[in-house]
C-alpha cells in the first residue's frame, strides 16, 4: 500500500504549526473573496443591455414571427428562445406572447 508521502508504510511529514496556520489563513482569505465576489454581483443586478443587443434580438423574433407564420413551430420556438437569453424584456411583447401560445397550442 502506498499511503500520502508516497512510500510503502511511511507517515507523510507533520505540517509545523504555523504552516497549517498559513493553510488556514489563506483558505480562508479565498472563500471571503469569493463570497464577496458573489454578494457584489449579486446586488449590481443583471447587466445592461445594449441597442445592439437589443437590435439582435429584434432581427430573432422577426425571423421567429417568419417561421411561426409558415407554422414551424420548433424554429419559431428556437428564435424565440435565443431571443429571449439575449433581451427577456421582450418577451412582455404581444406578438411574442401570442407566438408563444400558437407554439404551446401546436406543439403540446
Amino acid at each position: 500500500m502506498v499511503d500520502a508521502a508516497g512510500g510503502a508504510g511511511e507517515k507523510a511529514p507533520a505540517r509545523s504549526g504555523r504552516a497549517r496556520v498559513w493553510a488556514w489563513v489563506s483558505g480562508s482569505v479565498a472563500t471571503m473573496a469569493a463570497a464577496a465576489g458573489l454578494v457584489v454581483r449579486l446586488l449590481a443586478g443583471p447587466a445592461p443591455v445594449s441597442s445592439s443587443t437589443i437590435e439582435y434580438a429584434r432581427e430573432l423574433r422577426v425571423q421567429a414571427a417568419a417561421a411561426c407564420e409558415k407554422q414551424a413551430w420548433d424554429a419559431c420556438e428556437k428564435k424565440l428562445n435565443e431571443a429571449r437569453v439575449v433581451d427577456p424584456n421582450g418577451e412582455k411583447d404581444p406578438r411574442v406572447v401570442k407566438e408563444r401560445q400558437a407554439i404551446a397550442e401546436h406543439l403540446r
